[in-house]
């Protein structure tokens, strides 16, 4: 089962208005009409490969083999590798919380990359809900998911592995 990791609209918004900028500089920029066109055709370019790049959906994927995901440095979690896992239905007060980024996305609940947590080092973080989160320990690494759907992934994770904290009546 996949769950889908979808980029905030602002996103979007704001490679528009770069583009929008790019465009208006452009055609009442120095320089003759060729080398203009030139500078709108190469920022284009790159503005829109950054977009491409930027909002793409996320997806984490949980199957018989484990759980992946194709963001940014992909992951894959086989589920004998898989040492512990847990729902945590608040992160507010959790040492799990994340509180800086170190490399990667954060805008509001959107958050994709490794974070430092509030109490337990580095995680790899696939967010999009900032109430609960499933916390996943693999390979001395730890992982949170947190999808719109979150707890359709724990159901599916638990049908895999033990999740605790969790009880299938959620």
């Amino acid at each position: 089962m996949s769950f889908s990791l979808n980029p905030p609209g602002i996103i979007l918004i704001i490679g528009l208005g770069a583009l929008l900028l790019l465009l208006v500089s452009a055609l009442r920029g120095k320089g003759n009409r060729t080398t203009r066109y030139v500078r709108l055709g190469i920022g284009a370019v790159a503005i829109g490969g950054l977009l491409i790049f930027a909002y793409r959906p996320s997806y984490i994927r949980v199957d018989s083999s484990g759980i992946s995901s194709n963001s940014g440095g992909s992951i894959s979690i086989p589920w004998n590798k898989v040492s512990e896992a847990a729902y945590l239905p608040s992160l507010a007060d959790s040492p799990y919380r994340p509180t800086s980024k170190v490399a990667g996305v954060a805008l509001g609940a959107y958050r994709i990359g490794t974070f430092r947590t509030a109490g337990k080092g580095d995680a790899r973080v696939l967010s999009q809900t900032t109430g609960g989160a499933l916390i996943v320990q693999a390979d001395g690494k730890t992982y949170e998911f947190a999808p719109a759907e979150l707890q359709k992934m724990v159901a599916e994770v638990a049908k895999h592995r033990s999740v605790s904290g969790w009880s299938p009546a959620r």
